[in-house]
């Protein structure tokens, strides 16, 4: 078998090499000492027996000022971090994956009913844990999604479930070292006994060794440092009460010596005397009573504690601190330090996207799209990146050698760098032409009328409407949120300042109901009449109050308007949340002015809200719904059965599969199985119905539906599809 191996790789490699790789199976380990599932590799009792290691992690981080100060060090800065998906390339279909990704992560995680929901900060603050124990577990919980008012249906994220390394008993690992499941005890409200399957996790560990997924806590190196300055904030208190109240000593006549009731009520009335019991002293005659002062000075003991405290910042990788500690120091010397701290932080943060973009990403993908041979990946800027002056002659000059192009990407990059808007898809398009060569469209060397564009029309009209609508709605709503957050905050302290703000939604959610609600209804009734005159029929609708536009649609159509606009109010409200507390959390725990920080909360709602981003959220719905009212008509039964063919209208295409089919005829089976508009995000193509009978009726196109034009280019046009419901 290993002689047919190598004459199978031997074809494969250079004729002139005498060797090739022929190892396929261990023959060694890593050696790692684990047994029963316990991990013995810990020469210290203290942290020998985990989990019972993990409480004395926990009490430093949760009483040493010192550690609490490095912590935040690391943390805060990855906390406020730039954490976005980046596409592939710059194509059409990349960019749609990295959208997708970017929503399931950042916008979607949590559970279906909305009993409990995970913002992506709240999901980066546990994982941190893994440098304070050595190593943090997340459980991946999927959901089924379905019928999603813009990706349709998915599988996605219901939680990344925190798993407390402090209920983590057992390690169970297969014979190469991966992680078979791992065990875990919880006890409690939340109790749990479980093995969790290790292909479902995702482990974080810090210092790891071969196969040893506890790690090494950053807090481990300076236990020492922190046993010892217990001991001498022990004896610094002990000195300081010694000093200022001193030691009595008492001395008693002769023949009391052996009177042992006589001596007890003297020690009391000592014991009195020291322990603030007493602010006098009344003794009987005979006895003496003096106080011995110590002469203590606590500066002593102030300097070994500070000496402490400069090794556990040397530990920390952050000896740039030790500048101010002692009171002197050079910029440039701090300077190249920090650039070394901030290098290891990212380190760090790059250890979290690495597990997200393996163990979350890519199978995501799969699901949605299929495999490929990259995928979008999680990655974090900000953290040591210093975009300036010399960035940004470094970038112009490696274009200009051609060393790098200027592609779309380059440019998302240095915006997030250099804190500039970010230019959005829409803008792009708007901006560009598509470059993708599509064939004159021809049917039989008959020239076609301009298809009617009145459906269209009304999805323009209405989007525009729609668009202001949840515009102002959602200015009026934001600021009350923002008021109120203002009141909440400055009546709140600093520690507790992060849940106040989780705890507050956004107001008058029904209001913005409502009005998409009566909008929309307006807009079906609306597309519903003006079908009804395409096709010669009576519209008899009542436009003027909202009980009748709804009473004119079916139940499908209302039942499906309610889902999408209760769906489209969840998510705006989710994702302005989303960048409400990312802005703030970059200051909540250390400013002292609320004011400050609602000023810069208030600065980003107004960037997002004037983004244009409601503007394709109108699009889609307005679109969704005049299509959904004019197949509705169509699929009557009566009025079915007088159609003729149909026809794909766009007066203006601008997507790849729109350009590809306006203008198409095509025939009532093909209605009935293939996908029909709208196709892609801010779509306006429609379908129009040509009659039995009908004068100038157009003949069916023999390709029907199906896309034409070299592979690539039938590839390129598929893909540029994000819709396929009917």
């Amino acid at each position: 078998m290993r002689s047919k191996i190598k004459n199978i790789l031997a074809k494969f490699v250079n004729e002139n090499k005498n060797e090739i790789p022929n190892h396929y199976t261990n023959t060694g380990t890593t050696g790692t000492a684990i047994y029963s599932g316990h991990y013995d590799e810990e020469y210290l009792n203290t942290f020998l027996n985990m989990p019972d290691g993990i409480d004395t992690y926990d009490q430093m981080r949760r009483s040493d000022a010192q550690i609490t100060m490095l912590r935040n060090s690391i943390r805060n800065p990855i906390l406020g971090a730039n954490w976005f998906i980046e596409a592939v390339d710059d194509s059409e279909e990349e960019r749609q994956k990295k959208d997708f990704i970017s929503y399931v992560l950042f916008e979607d995680m949590g559970y279906p009913d909305g009993s409990k929901y995970k913002t992506w900060l709240e999901f980066v603050e546990e994982a941190l844990s893994y440098l304070d124990f050595g190593f943090c577990i997340h459980e991946i919980v999927h959901k089924v999604v379905q019928n999603d008012p813009i990706w349709g249906n998915y599988i996605g994220i219901k939680d990344l479930g925190y798993r407390s390394q402090k209920t983590i008993y057992q390690w169970n690992l297969l014979p190469n070292g991966g992680i078979k499941n791992v065990w875990q005890q919880a006890d409690g409200d939340l109790d749990s006994d479980a093995f969790m399957d290790g292909r479902n996790l995702i482990v974080l560990s810090n210092n790891k060794e071969g196969d040893n997924y506890e790690g090494i806590s950053l807090l481990r190196p300076i236990y020492g440092n922190y046993f010892r300055k217990n001991i001498y904030y022990r004896l610094q208190s002990t000195g300081v009460e010694r000093g200022i109240t001193g030691t009595p000593i008492g001395t008693m006549p002769q023949d009391k010596l052996n009177d042992s009731a006589q001596i007890d009520k003297f020690i009391q009335i000592m014991q009195r005397y020291t322990q603030n019991q007493s602010n006098y002293i009344l003794k009987p005659h005979g006895f003496e009573l003096d106080v011995f002062s110590l002469n203590y000075d606590p500066a002593k003991l102030d300097s070994v504690i500070e000496n402490e405290n400069k090794n556990m910042a040397k530990a920390f990788l952050a000896n740039f601190m030790e500048l101010g500690l002692s009171g002197s120091g050079s910029y440039a010397l701090g300077s190249d330090l920090s650039d070394i701290f901030l290098n290891g932080i990212q380190l760090y943060a790059n250890k979290i996207c690495d597990q997200i973009n393996r163990q979350v990403i890519k199978p995501l993908i799969i699901a949605k799209f299929g495999n490929a041979t990259k995928y979008p990946f999680l990655k974090v800027t900000g953290i040591n990146d210093k975009a300036g002056k010399e960035k940004a002659e470094i970038v112009t000059m490696l274009v200009n050698a051609g060393i790098i192009s200027a592609s779309d990407q380059l440019e998302d990059a240095l915006n997030r760098d250099f804190d500039l808007p970010i230019i959005t898809d829409d803008q792009k398009k708007r901006e560009t032409k598509q470059n993708v060569d599509f064939k004159e469209k021809e049917t039989n060397n008959i020239t076609l009328a301009k298809p009617k564009d009145n459906a269209t029309k009304l999805i323009k009209q209405e989007s525009k409407k729609i668009d202001e609508l949840i515009y102002n709605d959602m200015l009026q709503r934001t600021d009350k949120y923002l008021n109120k957050a203002q009141d909440v905050l400055k009546k709140t302290k600093k520690n507790g300042r992060r849940n106040a703000l989780a705890k507050i939604d956004i107001p008058d959610k029904k209001l913005l109901k409502d009005d998409l609600l009566a909008g929309m209804a307006r807009v079906t009734a609306m597309a519903t009449e003006e079908v009804k005159k395409e096709l010669g029929l009576n519209p008899n609708l009542k436009l003027d109050e909202l009980e009748d536009l709804l009473n004119s649609l079916t139940p499908e159509s209302r039942a499906k308007l309610k889902t999408e606009i209760e769906a489209v109010t969840q998510t705006q409200d989710d994702e302005f949340k989303k960048r409400m507390f990312f802005i703030a959390s970059q200051k909540i725990d250390t400013t002292d002015s609320v004011d400050l920080l609602i000023a810069d909360m208030r600065k980003a709602r107004d960037s997002y809200i004037n983004s244009g981003a409601f503007k394709v959220v109108a699009t889609n719905l307005v679109s969704g719904s005049v299509n959904t009212a004019r197949n509705s008509v169509f699929q009557t039964p009566e009025v079915f059965e007088e159609i003729e063919s149909f026809e794909i209208v766009n007066p203006s295409p601008e997507a790849a599969i729109c350009k590809e089919l306006a203008g198409r005829v095509f025939t009532k089976d093909q209605y009935l199985t293939q996908d029909l508009p709208p196709y892609h995000h801010n779509c306006e193509t429609t379908v129009r119905a040509q009659l039995k009978g009908q004068k100038n009726i157009k003949p069916v196109n023999p390709l029907g539906l199906t896309p034409t034009g070299t592979p690539d280019q039938v590839e390129a046009i598929l893909k540029s599809k994000t819709f396929t419901e009917k």
